[in-house]
């Protein structure tokens, strides 16, 4: 607020008059608007530029061709599930394990250095080739590293690039995609991929049952020793009590005896039902998943979103450029010629409009001065 001091005819006491200092102007729409059109050819340079930045790139890119498989594991939990009931007979608790059951395991196992460097490793014949020879990762892709190790990980820093794994809770369905710039060599890895896990949980099988059936060959050992030591302190309390009946404390000791046969004979029984399983376990070659969607060859390359990509660049471009425009308007000042802002911004709007209609490309773009009548008032 401003200060003026006043006195009528000079000789009396000074008036004070409080004069409001002006408001401070608020960042209207046609302020935006206006701030644009004064400052176009910022905006559609920055604007410009972002789109350029966006697709440029993408001008070069390789096509790229997916492959799909999805596949869900045959209950891998099997072999501890079993271990872990007969514990629970004996007493002895055992926590069981998912295992590679469960599909959040996949992802984990496919994207680790030594999967992929066995996929990497394997050898590839793709069909249609002109060399029927086969050939690794390494070479296919290309890879000049005379060090193996290097050229290695170079070629699993490729695979984990092209390779993605989405596991489904609730379903337990894995689905795997494989992207190169082939679609036979897409098809080829996802095969292989596919192979791999197979003969992982093949392994695991074959190492659980064999752990299982250690387990239970020292069980059953054991329990064989004392059922027979049951056994025999049952035959020889019938063989010194024949007539056992006509005592009670007699029948007492007799059923608990016979509770304690009939205990070791029945785990006995259970502990050789399971060894004899896991033995199977031990040699069983069958698969170990379901194959649910094998890989095919893609016929046609998977969409580059070079479109979507210029659209989201152009308005994050045009939006940085209005924030500049605004900027640049601040610090120079406002250019309204004395009108209001809706008035400043029907005459920019008029000028714009005038060279379009002259053909003054240049000034339309805000490259040269356009001169644009004040309105009528000025």
């Amino acid at each position: 607020m401003s200060v003026a001091e006043s006195n009528g005819n000079g000789s009396g006491p000074a008036d004070i008059i409080a004069v409001p200092a002006p408001a401070p102007s608020e960042l209207s729409a046609f302020r935006v608007m206006n701030a644009v059109l004064r400052q176009r050819a910022l905006v559609i340079a920055v604007t410009l530029l972002a789109g350029a930045i966006a697709i440029v790139p993408r001008l070069n890119e390789p096509q790229s061709y997916v492959s799909t498989a999805m596949f869900i594991s045959q209950g891998q939990a099997s072999t501890t599930s079993s271990v872990s009931g007969i514990a629970a007979q004996l007493g002895v608790p055992v926590q069981a394990s998912a295992g590679v059951a469960s599909p959040q395991f996949y992802p984990e196992l496919i994207r680790s250095r030594t999967f992929l460097g066995q996929v990497a490793q394997a050898s590839y014949v793709l069909p249609g080739a002109r060399d029927s020879t086969p050939h690794t990762l390494i070479q296919l892709y290309g890879i000049q590293e005379k060090d193996v190790q290097l050229a290695r990980d170079a070629a699993i820093r490729t695979l984990n690039d092209e390779v993605d794994v989405v596991p489904a809770p609730r379903t337990g369905i894995v689905t795997i995609s494989v992207s190169t710039t082939d679609p036979r060599l897409s098809k080829a890895i996802a095969d292989e991929i596919l192979r791999q896990i197979s003969e992982f949980n093949a392994r695991m099988r074959q190492s659980g049952a064999t752990a299982e059936r250690q387990f239970l060959e020292g069980r059953v050992a054991d329990e064989s020793r004392q059922l027979q030591a049951s056994q025999d302190r049952l035959e020889a309390f019938l063989a010194q009590n024949r007539d056992f009946r006509n005592s009670p404390t007699l029948v007492f000791q007799h059923e608990r005896l016979d509770r304690d046969y009939q205990l070791h004979q029945t785990i006995y029984a259970t502990l050789v039902q399971n060894y004899e399983r896991a033995k199977f376990e031990e040699v069983r070659d069958t698969p170990t998943i379901s194959v649910l969607g094998q890989p095919e060859i893609p016929l046609h390359p998977e969409p580059r979103g070079r479109l979507m990509a210029l659209i989201r660049a152009l308005i994050l471009g045009f939006v940085f450029g209005t924030l500049l425009a605004l900027l640049r308007e601040y610090l120079k000042g406002p250019e309204t010629h004395g009108q209001p802002e809706a008035q400043e911004f029907a005459r920019l709007a008029r000028g714009v409009r005038d060279d379009l209609r002259r053909g003054r490309v240049l000034r339309v773009l805000g490259v040269t001065r356009s001169r644009a009548p004040l309105d009528s008032q000025h």
